[in-house]
């Protein structure tokens, strides 16, 4: 059986949406690895992994399974968006244009981190962006300070 990783909404999505993710085709109770990467405007790499194990029916639905390990533990179904760490020390994540959309690499390895090797299912990408969401507006600062506020109708 293949091993197929979905993404609910498909395609792109707001930073502050949830993003369901699940893994279907595993063997029941099989040990992986899901693995996060991206690249931020500048070029630097951006990683997150965390170890889950399958349920009974060979499914991962990271919102009913607790990470066992890696970047972050526990029921974190958004755990390998919001624990991204630069590979370089001290890079910091910023947005500079906010019209481009982020894409996230998903990996789902066999086994546990650091022995996982073989990649089962793929590359699966998903497309974040950091549009306003419904009712917000993009605004310009009113004075010269440096504070800004955005408006909701």
């Amino acid at each position: 059986m293949t091993v197929t990783v979905t993404l609910e909404p498909a395609g792109r999505c707001r930073w502050d949406e949830l993003v369901r993710i699940a893994v279907r085709g595993l063997a029941p109770g099989q040990p992986v690895t899901l693995r996060a990467s991206l690249r931020d405007e500048k070029g630097a790499l951006f990683r997150a992994h965390a170890r889950y194990c399958a349920d009974a029916a060979g499914l991962l639905d990271l919102e009913r399974a607790p990470a066992l390990g890696g970047s972050f533990a526990g029921l974190e179904p958004m755990g390998l968006f919001w624990a991204l760490e630069p590979e370089k020390p001290f890079w910091r994540f910023r947005k500079r244009d906010v019209q481009t959309p982020f894409a996230v690499e998903l990996e789902v390895l066999d086994g546990h981190e650091p022995e996982a090797q073989r990649l089962l299912g793929g590359r699966c990408t998903s497309a974040t962006s950091w549009r306003p969401g419904c009712g917000a507006s993009r605004c310009a600062p009113r004075s010269s300070c440096r504070q800004v506020s955005c408006q909701y109708r």
